[in-house]
């Protein structure tokens, strides 16, 4: 083998080599426009979940307090409606009492 022939295919095995390393870094790029694009979808569909959580979460605490402030609010309006009651009843005793006195 002459020295140009060694020159040629050192020159040769240099240009596949370059082609290889082209290739590798090709598919390193590719690879990691797939792993973002699914880490970007993992962090969509995470957030949505923490946000339908918080949602149901904020609703529930709201259901609740609504039912606490209709219970004390029931217990109010029987509170009033037994006070209207009993001078009611005690108006009525007194107009019989006038009437019978009078």
């Amino acid at each position: 083998m002459t020295v140009l022939d060694q020159v040629l295919e050192a020159e040769q095995a240099s240009e596949a080599a370059v082609t290889a390393a082209r290739e590798t870094a090709a598919k390193t790029i590719a690879d990691a426009k797939v792993a973002r694009e699914m880490a970007i979808a993992e962090a969509k569909t995470a957030a949505l979940a923490t946000v339908d959580k918080a949602t149901t979460e904020a609703q529930k605490k709201a259901d609740t307090e609504a039912a606490s402030i209709l219970a004390t609010a029931q217990k109010e309006a029987d509170a009033v409606k037994t006070a209207l009651t009993a001078k009611a009843a005690e108006l009525e005793k007194s107009v019989v009492n006038a009437y019978n006195a009078g």
